[in-house]
Protein backbone atom coordinates (compact mmCIF):
# COMPACT_ATOMS: atom_id res chain seq x y z
CA UNK A 1 0.00 0.00 0.00
CA UNK A 2 1.29 3.36 -0.79
CA UNK A 3 1.53 5.82 2.12
CA UNK A 4 -0.57 8.94 1.54
CA UNK A 5 1.13 12.66 1.73
CA UNK A 6 0.16 14.60 4.26
CA UNK A 7 -1.47 18.09 4.73
CA UNK A 8 1.10 19.71 6.28
CA UNK A 9 -0.30 23.20 6.66
CA UNK A 10 -3.11 21.08 7.92
CA UNK A 11 -1.16 19.19 10.72
CA UNK A 12 0.94 22.24 11.89
CA UNK A 13 -2.91 23.82 11.81
CA UNK A 14 -4.21 20.85 14.60
CA UNK A 15 -1.23 20.91 16.79
CA UNK A 16 -1.15 25.07 17.22
CA UNK A 17 -4.88 24.19 18.22
CA UNK A 18 -4.01 21.31 20.20
CA UNK A 19 -2.02 23.72 22.10
CA UNK A 20 -4.37 26.81 22.07
CA UNK A 21 -7.48 24.40 23.54
CA UNK A 22 -5.83 23.44 26.54
CA UNK A 23 -3.09 21.07 27.15
CA UNK A 24 -0.80 21.63 30.66
CA UNK A 25 2.84 21.67 31.21
CA UNK A 26 2.80 18.88 32.85
CA UNK A 27 0.85 17.69 29.57
CA UNK A 28 -1.38 15.14 31.81
CA UNK A 29 -4.28 17.54 33.10
CA UNK A 30 -5.61 18.86 29.96
CA UNK A 31 -5.52 22.56 31.63
CA UNK A 32 -2.95 25.01 30.84
CA UNK A 33 -0.93 26.94 33.16
CA UNK A 34 -1.10 30.90 33.40
CA UNK A 35 2.61 31.12 31.96
CA UNK A 36 1.75 29.10 29.11
CA UNK A 37 -1.50 31.45 28.30
CA UNK A 38 0.56 34.10 27.98
CA UNK A 39 3.32 32.50 25.85
CA UNK A 40 4.40 33.43 21.98
CA UNK A 41 4.55 31.10 18.72
CA UNK A 42 8.48 32.16 17.79
CA UNK A 43 8.74 29.28 15.20
CA UNK A 44 8.09 26.21 13.93
CA UNK A 45 9.38 23.28 12.51
CA UNK A 46 7.83 20.22 10.36
CA UNK A 47 9.80 16.49 9.91
CA UNK A 48 7.71 14.02 7.52
CA UNK A 49 8.85 10.71 6.94
CA UNK A 50 6.98 7.39 5.71
CA UNK A 51 7.59 4.49 8.15
CA UNK A 52 6.20 0.97 7.77
CA UNK A 53 4.77 -0.45 10.41
CA UNK A 54 3.98 -4.81 11.19
CA UNK A 55 0.10 -4.08 11.49
CA UNK A 56 -2.57 -1.98 9.97
CA UNK A 57 -3.01 -0.03 13.31
CA UNK A 58 0.16 1.65 12.43
CA UNK A 59 1.66 3.44 15.60
CA UNK A 60 -1.68 3.44 17.39
CA UNK A 61 -1.23 0.50 19.63
CA UNK A 62 -1.89 1.79 23.08
CA UNK A 63 -5.76 0.67 23.79
CA UNK A 64 -5.23 -2.52 22.42
CA UNK A 65 -8.15 -3.04 19.47
CA UNK A 66 -8.56 -4.89 16.45
CA UNK A 67 -5.57 -4.28 13.63
CA UNK A 68 -4.64 -6.94 10.91
CA UNK A 69 -1.18 -8.24 10.51
CA UNK A 70 -0.03 -6.63 7.56
CA UNK A 71 2.93 -4.37 6.79
CA UNK A 72 1.36 -1.11 6.40
CA UNK A 73 3.26 1.96 5.31
CA UNK A 74 2.23 5.14 7.08
CA UNK A 75 3.25 9.00 6.93
CA UNK A 76 5.45 10.22 10.28
CA UNK A 77 5.10 13.62 10.84
CA UNK A 78 6.33 15.68 13.77
CA UNK A 79 5.43 19.45 14.53
CA UNK A 80 7.70 21.47 16.82
CA UNK A 81 6.28 24.81 17.71
CA UNK A 82 8.70 26.57 19.82
CA UNK A 83 7.43 29.10 21.86
CA UNK A 84 8.76 31.91 24.67
CA UNK A 85 6.58 33.58 27.63
CA UNK A 86 8.02 36.30 30.26
CA UNK A 87 8.09 35.16 33.67
CA UNK A 88 9.08 37.21 36.70
CA UNK A 89 12.96 36.47 36.64
CA UNK A 90 12.94 36.93 32.51
CA UNK A 91 11.56 35.03 29.33
CA UNK A 92 11.96 31.56 28.92
CA UNK A 93 11.04 28.81 25.67
CA UNK A 94 9.34 26.18 25.43
CA UNK A 95 9.06 23.60 22.30
CA UNK A 96 6.17 21.37 21.89
CA UNK A 97 6.74 18.44 19.93
CA UNK A 98 3.28 16.67 18.77
CA UNK A 99 3.46 13.18 16.88
CA UNK A 100 1.60 12.76 14.08
CA UNK A 101 0.68 8.85 12.43
CA UNK A 102 -1.27 9.92 9.76
CA UNK A 103 -3.45 13.22 9.81
CA UNK A 104 -4.29 11.96 13.72
CA UNK A 105 -1.84 13.15 16.66
CA UNK A 106 -0.41 10.69 18.44
CA UNK A 107 1.33 11.71 21.26
CA UNK A 108 2.87 15.21 22.14
CA UNK A 109 5.26 16.84 25.17
CA UNK A 110 7.81 19.11 26.22
CA UNK A 111 11.40 18.53 26.80
CA UNK A 112 11.81 15.19 25.60
CA UNK A 113 14.48 13.12 26.09
CA UNK A 114 17.26 12.62 23.65
CA UNK A 115 15.93 8.79 22.52
CA UNK A 116 13.53 11.20 20.90
CA UNK A 117 16.01 12.74 18.97
CA UNK A 118 17.25 9.47 18.39
CA UNK A 119 14.66 8.04 16.74
CA UNK A 120 13.70 11.45 14.86
CA UNK A 121 17.11 11.32 13.46
CA UNK A 122 16.71 7.83 11.97
CA UNK A 123 12.74 8.41 10.90
CA UNK A 124 11.59 5.96 13.50
CA UNK A 125 9.40 7.10 15.86
CA UNK A 126 7.88 4.55 18.85
CA UNK A 127 4.32 3.57 18.72
CA UNK A 128 1.99 4.80 21.44
CA UNK A 129 2.20 2.31 23.40
CA UNK A 130 6.34 1.88 23.23
CA UNK A 131 6.75 5.57 23.45
CA UNK A 132 8.75 7.04 26.40
CA UNK A 133 10.07 10.19 25.48
CA UNK A 134 8.32 12.55 28.01
CA UNK A 135 8.85 10.42 30.83
CA UNK A 136 10.11 12.43 34.12
CA UNK A 137 13.57 12.22 34.25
Amino acid sequence: MIAKYPNLELLVYKAKQFYKHGISGSMHDGERTPVMQNAKLLDEEVFAFRQTWDTTATGFDRDGGVSGQAFTDEYTTVVKLHFCFQKSDGYNGMDLFVVFFGDRIAYYGVDPNEVFFYDLSRMEMKSQKNQHYFDEK
